[in-house]
């Protein structure tokens, strides 16, 4: 990340212009993206829902989805704000790592599980029975099983509707690389087979909550689309691709 250097904003204009031109060739959806998305415009005195406003009002784009936020960036002024954009997609990635705070405390994360928690809770007031999805590592330097059991936990009360898991691995120059305390592999792929069964478990009840409704699917192939809260679904039907079709889930 030193590498990076400071923030550096893409101007609203050059970021409009390249969305004008997708919809003019007929895209509907854009997703922005970027490292720390949630300080876009910090430097500049502009703000990430600046940029999703301007975006939201181009014309033929129906769907705007937002990348990776963190957790501190979710406030009740910034998603109260958000909610206001009605092409704003209903599913949010709200990175995690580990739901236990020594182990988040161990690799430098800013923010601890109850705090995480309570992004979700101000997400779901705003945005009822959205799609929350996040990215979890285990075996990181000194995650015991009472730690990893702390990270179970706090999955299971955050119902994600998506877990994607990741098993440490050292990389050369970082401090997790020297720490003591390193994972056993077997270990490290014992608790990562958990935390995928939980994930499919929680996937399932997430999405079998909207059996029987209508929902809007934007089919990228001919028998296959999302909805706005990025549920996958496969219909039959004839010139589906590229279309927003109604479906009955």
């Amino acid at each position: 990340p030193y590498a990076r250097g400071p923030i550096r904003s893409r101007k609203i204009e050059s970021a409009l212009a390249e969305v004008r031109a997708l919809a003019a060739k007929g895209f509907s959806e854009v997703v922005l993206v970027g490292i720390h998305l949630a300080s876009y415009g910090r430097e500049t005195g502009r703000s990430l829902t600046d940029i999703t406003k301007a975006i939201c009002g181009v014309n033929g784009i129906k769907r705007v989805r937002l990348g990776s936020l963190d957790p501190k960036a979710v406030t009740p002024f910034f998603v109260s704000e958000l909610s206001l954009l009605k092409k704003v997609c209903p599913s949010f990635h709200i990175s995690m790592q580990s739901g236990c705070d020594e182990t988040l405390k161990r690799m430098n994360r800013k923010y601890n599980s109850a705090e995480f928690l309570n992004a979700l809770e101000i997400l779901r007031k705003y945005y009822p029975n959205c799609a929350v999805s996040t990215d979890v590592m285990v075996g990181f330097p000194g995650e015991d099983d009472t730690e990893f059991e702390k990270t179970v936990n706090t999955i299971k009360q955050a119902e994600f509707a998506n877990l994607h898991v990741f098993q440490y691995s050292p990389r050369k120059g970082t401090s997790a690389a020297v720490m003591e305390n390193q994972v056993n592999e077997n270990i490290k792929k014992e608790r990562s087979a958990m935390l995928i069964e939980l994930g499919k478990k929680l996937k399932k009840q997430y999405c079998g909550q909207f059996i029987g409704k209508s929902l809007t699917v934007l089919f990228e192939t001919q028998t296959e689309g999302f909805t706005k809260n990025y549920i996958r679904v496969r219909a039959k039907g004839k010139n589906l691709q590229g279309g927003h079709k109604k479906v009955m889930l």
